[in-house]
């Protein structure tokens, strides 16, 4: 009978440690915050002060946590002890703060140490079950960033009355940045847009509007900004009805980029064909390492593509490639292709039209030299009459 009653009291005992685990397990809700890699050295962040306030009741999503650290950012320790429920709680020896939270949202701030790194103040939730471990960004003794916008034309000049709006860019979404009570900028005489004290990220500029008698060659111009430097953007505009055109130079069969080919552009006139000249010189446009060169601001119309100079143990092309500079001619690039080989290059008044190569306009390269023949044979036509009619006196 004791032998009984000794089994039942060590079953009731092990029923209530059972109770007890897993109920435990249930119910803590046991977070870790990991600073141990915010510095080289583990002594800077062990044994740390950790302010934490209990903001809500409710789990605050991403968005409305993002608003939560901004809208506190400026609020004293004094201010949040008085609208908030807190504890100051210590990091351990590694670095790591356990503590059991209950559910809601909290926001935290560690105290900082003069002479050790300091961390971004930041918001975590809890939910009713699990564990979780949160890891803080370090935080720069650096001021914010500042951000400069230079909006020019194509010979340089600036230009005002650009209107653009500035997204910070987080992941796959994006954040307007508001200008007082509107989110749009707009360009100085200066041409400029400036911006101080943003925090260090991604952001990009979009142009909504150009100056007038212009137009928006690239909406979207993207830039990184970094705390305690000034990072610098230039955008350009077209004149109203000019662009350009994008070109690569690749390998016909590995379609790889090429590097060394030369070109110069002509635009036919009632005259003939007319080089393009850049700063009172023929434009020489050649590809880089990838293979791509452009031609930039020129008026709207069709132009003729000649290649002067092919790439080291390729072909060259004998035939001039018609493209159209438009509002859309910079959205896709003309790919250009040569075959390998060690033909002789002919002279540009040497070369011939073979036909026509699929899907690419033709023509054959205009002569040089075609005035001069002209003139020189009717200058001896006129010798010629001249010589008859002599001729023909001296007989009488």
């Amino acid at each position: 009978m004791l032998n009984f009653k000794g089994r039942l009291f060590r079953l009731l005992i092990l029923s209530i440690f059972f109770s007890v685990v897993v109920f435990t397990n249930v119910e803590a809700k046991d977070m870790v915050i990991d600073f141990r890699d915010l510095s080289e050295k583990l002594e800077d962040m062990a044994h740390r002060d950790v302010i934490v306030w209990k903001v809500s009741e409710d789990l605050l999503g991403d968005k409305s946590r993002e608003k939560l650290v901004k809208d506190l950012e400026g609020k004293s320790i004094a201010a949040l002890n008085q609208a908030y429920p807190w504890k100051v709680y210590q990091t351990d020896k590694n670095a790591l703060l356990h503590q059991d939270f209950s559910k809601g949202t909290y926001y935290v701030r560690l105290q900082p140490v003069a002479g050790k790194p300091s961390v971004y103040p930041f918001v975590f939730v809890v939910e009713n079950q699990g564990k979780g471990i949160i890891y803080p960004k370090k935080k720069e003794n650096l001021p914010p960033g500042d951000l400069e916008l230079l909006k020019v034309s194509t010979d340089n000049l600036p230009l005002e009355g650009a209107v653009f709006r500035l997204y910070r860019l987080d992941g796959d979404s994006s954040r307007p940045i508001k200008n007082g009570t509107s989110y749009d900028f707009v360009t100085n005489k200066e041409g400029k847009i400036s911006l101080t004290q943003l925090a260090a990220g991604s952001y990009v500029f979009e142009e909504i509007k150009a100056p007038k008698g212009f137009e928006i060659k690239t909406a979207k111009t993207y830039v990184d900004v970094q705390l305690g430097k000034r990072s610098l953007v230039k955008v350009v505009n077209y004149k109203k009805d000019y662009g350009g055109k994008r070109f690569k130079k690749v390998d016909f069969q590995t379609k790889e980029g090429l590097e060394g080919a030369s070109f110069f552009v002509t635009k036919k006139t009632n005259k003939g064909h007319v080089r393009l000249k850049a700063q009172g010189k023929d434009l020489v446009l050649q590809s880089g390492k990838d293979g791509y060169f452009i031609l930039d601001n020129v008026a709207y119309g069709d132009y003729y593509l000649w290649e002067a100079k092919a790439p080291r143990g390729y072909e060259g092309l004998s035939q001039a490639l018609v493209f159209k500079v438009d509002q859309e001619s910079l959205k896709k690039d003309m790919i250009i292709e040569n075959k390998k080989g060690e033909i002789k290059y002919p002279k540009l008044d040497k070369r011939e039209n073979p036909g026509k190569t699929p899907g690419k306009k033709q023509v054959k390269i205009p002569k040089t030299g075609d005035i001069s023949l002209i003139l020189m044979t009717l200058a001896g036509l006129l010798s010629a009459v001249c010589g008859i009619k002599l001729v023909k006196e001296n007989k009488l």
